[in-house]
């Protein structure tokens, strides 16, 4: 039930910012506004819960981590006095668009990138509530084992995304469904995007096994298999078999590049949309998986300002698939010469 309230509110607010740009209509402008409140309401509500947490007795005898539950409940607090600032404060928004690099399209005036801001904090604060709230690493490596996510669920996550993604650029509202392709940088995948997908692929592979093996040598193994064992378990939840590994890959290749490269970099540009991509895949907690992240997003992300988000998308997929065909070969599952 949540779930489906925090969609109809997405939905509806991206609706009437959508109206709002076809209309010009100042007074809808500020009705948004308020309706972000609402937003920044849930970022200073889950904010408090952590830091709540962290300090009672029942905290320590569940799986939170104090310290940490304090940490992040003080930080969700931050970034939503910074929400509240952006929606009410435009000279915040100018201070902003300065900083933000020179390929971004950040308009401080434009109530699309304003909602896009807030509605992506309340993201980031939301899966960094419940990162704490399993427990770290350890809890989610646990939650993990005990329930694997579904292929269903995966799905639902992964048309959510595109659904923000479509409707957020204005599908069938100020836009058509070949404006908002083009919007979106997705096409049919040409020679170009096809070898700089495969390549890139291959190539943030090869940089992700190396980086990875300089890391084995640099921490201990009680390190290692604490900093790995949320990924472990994804891996071993999805690598059974080829095809369950090929549906993780493309469902999160596709939702992840159509929402993020797609929609999202053109507005904050290249290298904002990189940290903010490695910062909410949480389960890496930065460790030293973190810089590996951030590497392979800017890879993804320099792919689709040098080619298009179907590229992108190719790449992603394409990287994601990778450990499990080797996984595939090396099971032995193959036969001799196949």
């Amino acid at each position: 039930m949540p779930i489906v309230l925090a969609l109809a509110y997405v939905g509806g607010v991206l609706l009437l910012v959508n109206i709002a740009m076809q209309q010009h209509t100042p007074a809808l402008v500020h009705r948004i506004y308020a309706l972000l409140f609402i937003s920044v309401g849930f970022i200073g509500f889950i904010s408090l819960n952590m830091i709540l947490s962290g300090m009672s007795a029942s905290a320590m005898q569940a799986n939170i981590m104090p310290v940490l539950s304090i940490i992040a409940g003080v930080v969700g607090l931050l970034l939503a006095s910074l929400s509240a600032g952006i929606i009410v404060l435009r000279p915040l928004r100018v201070w902003l668009r300065d900083y933000l690099p020179e390929n971004a399209a950040y308009d401080p005036d434009r109530i699309s990138h304003t909602t896009a801001l807030v509605l992506m904090t309340s993201l980031l604060v939301y899966l960094l509530s419940i990162f704490i709230n399993v427990g770290g690493q350890q809890g989610l490596a646990e939650a993990l084992e005990e329930s694997a996510p579904s292929i269903s669920g995966l799905l639902v996550d992964a048309s959510v995304y595109v659904f923000v993604a479509f409707f957020g650029v204005g599908l069938f509202i100020r836009r058509t469904p070949r404006e908002t392709l083009k919007r979106l940088g997705i096409r049919y995948p040409t020679y170009a995007d096809i070898r700089a997908g495969v390549l890139s692929a291959v190539g943030l592979f090869v940089i992700m096994n190396l980086f990875s093996s300089l890391w084995i040598l640099l921490v201990t193994p009680e390190q290692l298999a604490e900093q790995t064992a949320a990924t472990e378990q994804i891996v071993r939840a999805y690598g059974g078999t080829l095809a369950s590994g090929f549906i993780l890959a493309l469902l999160s290749g596709v939702s992840e590049e159509i929402l993020f490269r797609g929609a999202v970099q053109p507005v904050l540009g290249l290298w904002v949309t990189s940290i903010y991509f490695a910062v909410v895949h949480l389960q890496y907690a930065f460790t030293p998986a973190s810089l590996i992240i951030l590497l392979v997003s800017f890879g993804f992300g320099w792919i689709r300002y040098k080619y298009s988000t179907t590229a992108a998308i190719i790449s992603h997929v394409l990287y994601n698939l990778l450990p499990f065909v080797f996984i595939y070969l090396l099971s032995g599952v193959l036969p001799s010469g196949a």
